[in-house]
């Protein structure tokens, strides 16, 4: 199989004998990280509260249902090998692994990146832009040209960063959901490396990811919100299937003149706040997902669509309505 072949390179060619694809991997040694997320939201838990009173064990996420994304099982030391590839310009030892034209490809920007939203977090002075190139994030940092990528799934958050020219690079891995410490040590091993200042950047960090989640849950009341407006047509108007090609189907259900959403075998009951805006929470493992769900309409007044921020930094997501 592919996944085989891929495998017999990193161990023969790269030495990364300890990375693999699947959890089933994982399972089969002692020596490996366990999965946490915090026990409430990362803006109230304080500095001073103990492992564990702010954090719980979760499932390992079934990484083999998000295919690349996250199936790569690894370690420092793995990893570490890994980056010497991409800054030997594709070599391993001796042997050309890669094309050097195709390294150096995927090192160039090849995509703007908006410097608001799910990125704002990481534009300051030390970084004031960033691209895309091919599977990599390009920024200048402190006047060097950086590559990195960050990682995260269920009960984990990573990063892996190097700069081509200077020969340097550093990993970070941690075993905890959406949280800002990768993106913390490595910028602050850089500035070590090269004599610069160091700059605080955990607090900075930790409210602008506050800022993100919160702001799927709507933010502050708006007027709207405060005079309780009604919706804007009968209940079982908002009932029935809506679909989205890449997250897929959420049904709306009206029982008893109350609403409730599937989603992915889960049900959530929905409250409404204010107009055609209603609100359902979604248990995941790494934590509660809160929806602030807007139905619209179509030109003919039938309530057709509905849009929802589904992950932070990333536009509301429109569902489409099914047709019966």
């Amino acid at each position: 199989s592919s996944s085989s072949a891929a495998s017999d390179v990193y161990k023969r060619q790269l030495g990364m004998r300890n990375s693999s694809f699947f959890i089933d991997d994982i399972n089969k040694t002692d020596n490996h990280s366990l999965p946490y997320a915090l026990k409430k939201d990362g803006s109230d838990v304080k500095t001073d509260d103990s492992l564990e009173h702010s954090v719980r064990k979760i499932p390992f996420h079934p990484y083999n249902t998000t295919g690349p994304a996250s199936c790569i099982n690894s370690n420092l030391e793995d990893m570490a090998k890994w980056i010497m590839v991409h800054l030997n310009e594709g070599r391993a030892g001796e042997t050309q692994l890669i094309f050097r034209g195709t390294i150096k490809e995927t090192h160039s920007p090849q995509m703007s990146i908006p410097t608001e939203g799910e990125f704002e977090p990481f534009v300051c002075e030390a970084t004031p832009m960033i691209s895309y190139g091919l599977g990599w994030v390009v920024q200048p940092f402190n006047g060097r040209m950086m590559l990195n990528h960050s990682g995260g799934v269920d009960g984990f958050s990573t990063i892996i960063s190097f700069m081509p020219k200077e020969k340097v690079g550093v990993v970070v891995l941690t075993n905890m959901i959406t949280n800002m410490l990768p993106y913390i040590v490595a910028f602050n091993y850089y500035d070590r490396l090269f004599g610069s200042e160091q700059v605080a950047r955990g607090k900075k960090l930790r409210e602008s990811l506050n800022a993100l989640l919160k702001g799927m849950q709507g933010g502050t009341k708006t007027k709207a919100a405060k005079m309780n407006l009604l919706p804007s047509h009968p209940l079982k108007d908002y009932a029935g299937t809506y679909s989205n090609p890449a997250y897929g189907d959420m049904t709306i259900i009206l029982k008893d003149n109350k609403f409730y959403a599937t989603y992915r075998n889960m049900k959530s009951p929905m409250k409404h706040l204010h107009c055609d805006f209603f609100k359902s929470v979604f248990p995941f493992p790494s934590g509660d997902l809160n929806l602030r769900i807007r139905f619209d309409m179509n030109d003919a007044g039938e309530i057709n669509v509905f849009s929802a921020p589904m992950q932070p930094g990333v536009y509301e997501i429109r569902f489409k309505k099914v047709a019966k």
